[in-house]
């Protein structure tokens, strides 16, 4: 048995779910949520964190929530300002003990100490970049000590090296990857070797980024993640990025497509599938924790669609109700 968690644009709870071996699906839990949206989640052992994605018109912010996982039951620890309108993304650093919020509309993200008993500490930083930011996420090198930027407003992902020691935190910037055609970066994964993998929102594009001899951030290739006779129509869109743990196959969502694409990135980027979602929207793809299933949140069809990988392709096994999915979140 495998527990997944649900998060969602709506009013409602997170979603507790179980998948069992024969890839059936139980709802064990709904949770006692205290704000709406909770649309993107991270698991740390036996805690879990969401965002609350609004604007909070009084405090000019949106929220992070903290619970502690119970017998699989979330128990509600605490909650604070995100530091900025509409968190979208929230992780959890686990070498500097840190936990990063992306704040989409207020062009920010912040990071918060993690208390002994899980819940979310003071803030340590907060960083503003202007009225036309939209930072999508926030992501770690494999060491966990260097901190890429996705900023989907300025085009642009920015890489840092973190400086901490448990009371002074800072960041020093490295480098930094223009995309200057308005393909609007999303999200990006790392491979073994720290090269970058980035979707766009835009172009519906995958871009390899390394680094050159001056340790810039630079191209190394990029595909559409389409299909080679698909042609791209205005509300088709890239949404979602995973990679499996060997390091060898890339997943991709693709909203208005409605399709999830296979990369075998062995020898370069090689698209060797694309298959239906089983829905519309796929907001977020996760693959499970033993790797044998991808889930895939179909926020416009109201449903998860769960699928076995078998040598890094998929086939689509099953449907679950859920109303407005938009995180996929195993523990």
């Amino acid at each position: 048995m495998q527990t997944v968690y649900i998060g969602s644009y709506s009013n409602k709870e997170i979603d507790v779910l179980t998948i069992n071996n024969h890839m059936g699906i139980d709802d064990i839990y709904k949770s006692k949520i205290q704000k709406c949206n909770p649309s993107y989640l991270c698991v740390n052992d036996e805690i879990l964190y969401s965002v609350a994605e609004i604007q909070d018109s009084v405090v000019n912010s949106g929220y992070i929530l903290s619970y502690k996982i119970t017998n699989n039951e979330l128990e509600f620890l605490n909650q604070r300002i995100s530091y900025g309108n509409d968190p979208c993304y929230i992780t959890y650093n686990k070498f500097f003990n840190i936990l990063f919020v992306a704040n989409y509309t207020g062009g920010s993200f912040s990071a918060f100490k993690i208390n002994e008993d899980g819940s979310i500490g003071e803030k340590i930083y907060i960083k503003h970049y202007g009225i036309n930011s939209k930072i999508h996420q926030i992501q770690f090198s494999n060491d966990f000590k260097k901190l890429y930027v996705v900023d989907l407003g300025l085009n642009k992902i920015i890489e840092y090296n973190i400086i901490y020691d448990n009371i002074y935190f800072d960041l020093n910037e490295i480098s930094c990857f223009y995309f200057f055609n308005n393909e609007q970066p999303r999200h990006l994964i790392l491979d073994r070797y720290d090269n970058l993998f980035a979707i766009t929102e835009k172009s519906c594009e995958i871009y390899k980024i390394g680094h050159n001899k001056k340790n810039e951030l630079n191209i190394c290739e990029k595909k559409s993640i389409l299909p080679k006779d698909i042609q791209i129509k205005s509300n088709y869109s890239g949404c979602a990025i995973k990679i499996d743990n060997k390091k060898e196959y890339i997943y991709v969502s693709i909203r208005g497509h409605n399709s999830i694409s296979v990369f075998n990135i062995k020898n370069g980027l090689n698209l060797i599938q694309n298959v239906s979602c089983e829905g519309k929207c796929p907001r977020d793809i996760e693959l499970s924790k033993d790797e044998k299933n991808l889930v895939c949140a179909n926020q416009l069809s109201d449903n998860i669609s769960i699928f076995a990988i078998d040598n890094g392709t998929l086939t689509f096994k099953n449907k679950y109700h859920t109303e407005t999915p938009t995180c996929i979140c195993f523990k």
